[in-house]
């Protein structure tokens, strides 16, 4: 199966112009984890993620989201599904814009892990425990933790997601999402 059976057709996107403001707005609001950014001609220049986000403190800036882009795997609508996941996999994305070509760097679509998953064929998937695949070194956090050291904690290690603990006990769950839908993207220490 190729990526252009399986990606997002025109994909919402921010131009490297945009605010970094309007950024988490449209972010939070479309609740999207990842966006490609592009440049006047339509060229994809990068991705912001949540984690850019969180290093934005307050309600009005001029800063640009050209400054918060990062790199990405190149994938294109005719590569094998299969290898774009595992280009995805090696990047820790969840997605990835489509660029139409090697030369032609402008977005074609978005890639995400939802659309791979989505289009597996269940023979296809080994038959593993989750024993055999799960993480162990599990970093957690207590309900009683301020918003502000969790989101320090999100930075500094790059998790996009904590358990979290009462006494011991799992309560739930917190995650970049929850802090940015919560408005506390903007605490400042």
């Amino acid at each position: 199966m190729k990526v252009k059976d399986v990606m997002t057709k025109n994909p919402v996107f921010l131009q490297d112009s945009d605010f970094m403001t309007h950024a988490r707005q449209l972010m939070r609001d479309r609740h999207f984890r990842t966006m490609p950014v592009v440049d006047a001609k339509n060229r994809v220049v990068g991705i912001l993620t949540e984690k850019e986000l969180l290093n934005i403190y307050s309600t009005k800036s001029n800063v640009t989201v050209q400054g918060f882009t990062s790199e990405f795997p190149f994938v294109y609508p005719e590569m094998d599904m299969m290898e774009a996941a595992k280009l995805m996999v090696e990047a820790q994305m969840g997605r990835v814009p489509v660029l139409k070509s090697g030369q032609d760097m402008t977005l074609a679509g978005l890639l995400s892990v939802v659309d791979i998953f989505r289009n597996l064929k269940p023979e296809k998937i080994p038959k593993k425990k989750l024993s055999d695949i799960m993480s162990t070194n599990v970093k957690t956090c207590s309900n009683e933790d301020n918003v502000a050291k969790v989101w320090m904690n999100m930075k500094e290690t790059g998790f996009s997601g904590f358990p979290v603990l009462k006494k011991g006990e799992l309560v739930g769950m917190v995650t970049r999402r929850n802090i940015i839908n919560a408005g506390y993207a903007r605490i400042e220490m």
